[in-house]
């Protein structure tokens, strides 16, 4: 299984959409903390969970949905949609959802803002839904 998130570190109005393997969040969100030390906990603010296909499927095409949007291609930056609003990016993955019939799940609120001490009750609950 595979994760689809939206991060905005510090509340600013740029999100990041990336991927990660269920298996693999501790390092993914493990390397964002490491950018940030003690003083921030990583969080993603919004997560969906799918097949690896179709998570990535939904990545791409928000990529490709936010090109505009993606002001800065230099290493690290390339992946960043700027000045947009929590609202606007998340109707933008699920109008995506919709419109390309993508089979991703929404987790359940009780897991958001997903940080690492969920990880294990997020493998849990998908192991047992």
């Amino acid at each position: 299984m595979k994760l689809f998130y939206l991060r905005n570190p510090l509340n600013t109005p740029h999100w990041k959409g990336g991927v990660s393997k269920l298996q693999n969040a501790y390092s993914r969100m493990g390397t964002y903390q490491n950018a940030f030390g003690p003083e921030f906990q990583e969080s993603w603010k919004h997560i969906w969970i799918g097949t690896e296909k179709q998570i990535d499927y939904l990545e791409e095409l928000f990529h490709q949905h936010w090109d505009a949007q993606i002001e800065n291609i230099d290493v690290g930056n390339s992946e960043w949609v700027s000045n947009v609003s929590e609202e606007e990016v998340v109707s933008s993955v699920e109008m995506i959802r919709k419109e390309y019939f993508i089979k991703v799940q929404d987790v359940p609120e009780e897991f958001k803002p997903f940080t690492i001490d969920k990880i294990e009750l997020l493998k849990e609950w998908y192991k047992n839904r």
